[in-house]
């Protein structure tokens, strides 16, 4: 007996693809998320995986993307260094600047001095006694790499009185701290510095410069030998001016 053929219109026929449909329709969310989730599995894999099971996982899938990230970026670049810091000391009194121009300004040594260091690209700041009193008291923080500071500062008529405020001002600051002692006295020299860092406690950090009588800053020679030694005090000296 011959078997029954299904005919495009057997209702069996039609019944059991429109089930499949049904269940295809019902389930389609599931079957794409799990191909994504598949996908991502083997990609995740290949990729970071090492070299051997990334060799084996493109020679059996058929699906090769490119080697994992490297280490990942470094530390960066390392933080800008810190200019280095620089207080110049200065007494208020007119008749001790070494430039009429700063006097009829009404500036000082320490104004004049700052900017030129600044220009050299240090962080220099003027530290006027007389006209700014907390500013002794002050300068200690943050610690200056360099106190530079006019010999007549603290004794502006001369009395006697100025070596000892400054020694004083030497012991007072950091160990790491450097001073330069300009003046226009003659004895400004190895043996004053000397004097003043026994006196403060600072073996060997302590210089002192004597410049040349009236308007020194009219000679840039004199400009640039008191510039100079003061980079070469600094932590990271700069090249010096030719």
């Amino acid at each position: 007996m011959a078997g029954k053929k299904d005919t495009p219109g057997d209702p069996e026929l039609w019944s059991t693809i429109i089930g499949w449909l049904r269940w295809i329709a019902h389930h389609i969310l599931y079957l794409v998320a799990a191909a994504i989730l598949l996908t991502i599995a083997a990609y995740s894999a290949a990729t970071f995986a090492p070299e051997t099971t990334r060799s084996l996982l493109c020679e059996k899938l058929k699906f090769c993307p490119g080697p994992g990230p490297g280490p990942g970026p470094g530390p960066g670049p390392p933080p800008a260094a810190t200019r280095p810091r620089v207080i110049v000391f200065d007494t208020a009194y007119p008749g001790q600047a070494y430039s009429k121009a700063l006097t009829e300004n009404g500036e000082t040594n320490a104004h004049f001095l700052a900017q030129q260091l600044r220009d050299r690209k240090l962080d220099a700041i003027p530290a006027i006694i007389g006209r700014d009193q907390a500013a002794r008291d002050n300068f200690l923080t943050p610690a200056p790499d360099l106190v530079i500071v006019h010999r007549s500062t603290f004794d502006p008529k001369d009395l006697g009185t100025g070596d000892r405020e400054i020694a004083l001002l030497i012991a007072a600051a950091p160990k790491t701290t450097k001073f330069l002692i300009y003046s226009r006295k003659p004895g400004t020299d190895t043996a004053y510095a000397q004097s003043l860092a026994a006196r403060g406690g600072a073996p060997g950090r302590v210089v002192a410069i004597q410049l040349k009588t009236g308007d020194a800053w009219s000679d840039p020679d004199q400009i640039k030998l008191l510039l100079n030694e003061a980079e070469s005090l600094l932590p990271t000296a700069s090249p010096k001016a030719a």
